[in-house]
Parts: structure tokens; sequence; C-alpha cells
């Protein structure tokens, strides 16, 4: 079988691997995508002969990029701790929730305040090491939150410095619903305003309260926490003749209550340090030929393949059967404490990184064992047939693709090699068919 080494001659930036049965080459051809205007014009089948090749080596340009800030607000849940990662240094998480004042709030007067108690209900989520104490510390914020227009992990807002009240806890899988007392304080000015027949509508409810935020401690080292978006803060109190029965009063959020959380990190001393503005990107060869991603906090990985086009010389003799793409964790920098993004998909890019179409659906990772080092690792493998075919045809900018770790709600990180990484090498691989008269 004939090799198109011309082209490793012509171009220096990629040859053809070895050739493959004339079996093959049929299932190959029956397998080919006509929709792409390279293969409109092709000569008759008995004119021709069916040459079937294959390339790894197309050159592709690897940078990890920051892109804007991720919708948090829409989400059903909420996030709150501190980690600080080697890779990617200091991770926070705070958040912020209104509380709904449902049916009016007026005690009877031979009624008797108790307490003010926030409930935060944990899910399963956790990112950190959750054998250590952290802690929830809860402050009022300062104004309303805004109803319409959505906030964004970069979005803050301000907070009262006063701590109405803190608790410390371990973020373990067994972990039940995070009961904090709250400050007498405003436990006891939101039940004499209920007294005076001041909390009946949600307008003079939120006169006494905006809503709460939920820090971590400053110094934690610990877990990100995902709660319900739903905490309760729930005001106890009891008959004056019957102090044995507890009486209870909700203020609920979630549904329509506007609530969101707020995600920052520092990454002094780490590879990506001086990354931090939306659309900038930071080469591979600059980060020790590493990539990064890190789902909620924006770093994608953005690949480049500035030799596509020269594919088009072919011209209609060219039939393309999969473009294989094949990104690997460094298992050096894996973590159990640090779960790596479950799905990763491609998007297309413009040239100021902005993602867009996604041209690859979620893909999940798989483990397998390095041929290299002969240890197990995790990798995942995407088809970027479309891309290809669409830029040798012509029909798309050739500005790459970003790979999104888009898992809603989770902060999951991953290493990823580039292709001169020798632990863990990023492949393409092409097969494609020449049809010559």
């Amino acid at each position: 079988m004939q090799f198109l080494n011309s082209a490793r001659h012509r171009w220096g930036r990629f040859r053809t691997g070895a050739g493959l049965l004339g079996l093959a080459a049929v299932l190959l051809l029956a397998a080919c995508d006509k929709s792409t205007t390279l293969n409109d014009d092709l000569p008759a089948p008995a004119a021709v002969n069916r040459l079937v090749f294959y390339t790894d080596t197309v050159t592709v340009r690897s940078s990890t990029v920051l892109v804007d800030s991720i919708p948090s607000s829409t989400m059903p849940y909420l996030l709150t701790g501190r980690y600080v990662d080697a890779q990617l240094g200091a991770v926070s998480a705070r958040s912020y929730a209104e509380f709904n004042i449902g049916p009016e709030l007026v005690p009877d007067a031979t009624q008797v305040y108790d307490s003010l108690v926030l409930v935060l209900t944990p899910d399963t989520y956790r990112y950190g090491d959750t054998t250590r104490v952290q802690h929830a510390e809860v402050h009022q914020i300062t104004s309303a939150l805004r109803t319409i227009k959505p906030y964004y992990t970069k979005d803050d807002v301000p907070y009262d410095a006063t701590v109405l009240g803190q608790r410390s806890f371990r973020g373990s899988k067994q972990l039940k619903p995070l009961r904090v007392r709250l400050s007498n304080t405003l436990g006891n000015a939101l039940w004499k305003a209920g007294q005076a027949g001041q909390l009946t509508t949600q307008d003079q409810f939120t006169t006494y309260l905006h809503g709460l935020a939920v820090l971590p401690g400053a110094t934690d080292n610990a877990a990100v926490v995902r709660w319900a978006a739903a905490p309760t803060l729930t005001l106890y109190h009891h008959a004056s003749n019957d102090p044995a029965t507890a009486l209870s009063y909700v203020f609920a959020t979630g549904g329509g209550n506007p609530h969101f959380y707020h995600l920052e990190t520092n990454r002094a001393g780490t590879a990506l340090a001086a990354l931090n503005k939306p659309g900038q990107a930071i080469a591979s060869t600059a980060t020790g030929n590493r990539t990064f991603l890190q789902a909620g906090l924006g770093l994608y990985t953005k690949l480049e393949f500035p030799y596509l086009r020269e594919f088009y010389q072919y011209g209609n003799t060219l039939l393309f059967s999969s473009a294989n793409l094949q990104v690997t964790m460094l298992s050096s920098t894996t973590d159990k404490l640090l779960p790596f993004p479950t799905l990763l998909s491609a998007q297309l890019v413009d040239r100021a990184n902005h993602p867009s179409t996604i041209i690859a659906p979620s893909i999940a990772p798989v483990r397998t064992t390095s041929v290299r080092t002969n240890l197990e690792q995790d990798s995942y493998s995407l088809s970027l047939l479309t891309y290809v075919q669409q830029v040798v045809a012509g029909n798309i900018s050739n500005d790459g693709v970003v790979l999104n770790p888009n898992v809603a709600a989770t902060i999951n990180r991953a290493v990823l090699g580039n292709a001169n990484n020798t632990e863990a090498p990023l492949q393409l691989k092409i097969y494609y068919t020449r049809v010559v008269q």
C-alpha cells in the first residue's frame, strides 16, 4: 500500500502512519462522511484507487485560558468552604441567600422568644480534605439581592463585618444538616417586630433582614461543601405557660428567592499565577508542558491546529474517516480529595477566546494503563471529525477549540499533558482516504 510520505517532506508538520489492509480500507471508505464539500465531486468508484492513511503528528498547540464567569444564581446549590490546592492555589467559596416571610409572623403576646437558627442541608459533593475541621460563618448582607439579572461566580455583594453565628464541622459524606445558632440581637429584633405587627409582608421583613452570607473561616484549609439552595431560618419560641413545648416559625428560601455562590482563587506561586483576566491564555510550554481545567472557576484548555488547512491541497480527493483527540491527566497531579471533571466537551472558540458551539458531546474519562509507564491514568477521548472536516473545507475559521469541564456547581479540576509531555502526551489521530484516478 502506498503512503503519503510527500506530506511529511513538504510540510514538516505531520506524517502518515502505518497503512491498513485492503479490507480495512473498504470499511473505512464505507464509514466516510460525504457531507463536506471536499467529498462532493469524487470520480466514479471504478476509475479510482483508494489509498488509506493516518497521521498522529498534526501540530497541536495547547494553552490554558480563563473564560468569563459562570452563572451561579440559576443553580439549585450553594457552595461554601476553602481549600489550598498545590496545583492551582487557594480556592474559596461563599454563598448568599434571601429569605421569605411566608405567612405573616404575629406572635401571641404570651409567647417567649428562644433562638434563631440557620439550617444548611448538604448533598454529597466535596472538594478538598473532609477530615479537617472547618467553619461556617454567617453574616448579614447589607442590601437586597437583585431578582432579574443573574449572578455569576465572580459576582459579590457587601455584607456586615459582624459575625451573627459560627459553627465548626468536618465536611464528611456523613455530614447531617448543619445548624448554626445566630445572634439573639437579630432574633429579638425579628421577634419584637412580629409582636408589633411589622412582619406581615415581604417588604416589611427585608427592612430587618436583607439576607445572609455564609463564609468559610479565613484560614480554613479543608473542603468546599455543596448545599441545597434552600437554607432555612427558624425562629424558635414557646408559650410562657408551656416552656417544654418548642414552637417554630420558618423563613424559607429557594425557588424564586435570590441566591448565588461566589468563587475566588489565589494562584500566587502556581504555574498560572499570571492568569487573571477573562480571555487571557498561557501556553502549555510556559507551564511545564501542561494545561489545566477547573469547572466553576473558568479554567479551560484551548487547542489550536495551525497547519490543518494544508490538507486542502488534495481538494476533493480527500475523505476523512475519523479525527480522535485523546487528552490525558497527569497521574502525578491527581488526588482522591480533588475530583476531576466527570464530563468534558469541546467547543468552538474565537480569537478572543470566547467559547461558542459545542462540536464534541460530553465525554466521561476512561481509566487505562499507560504503555510508557505501565501505570493507570485517566484520559478523555473526543471526536473532532466535524471540526477537521469543516476547517479543511473552509466552512469555519481555524481558531481552535476549548475543552470545557462543564459540570455545574463544582470546582473539579484536572491537569493535562500537551503533545510534548512524556507522562501524558496529547494525541490527535486523523484517519483519511485519498482517492486517486
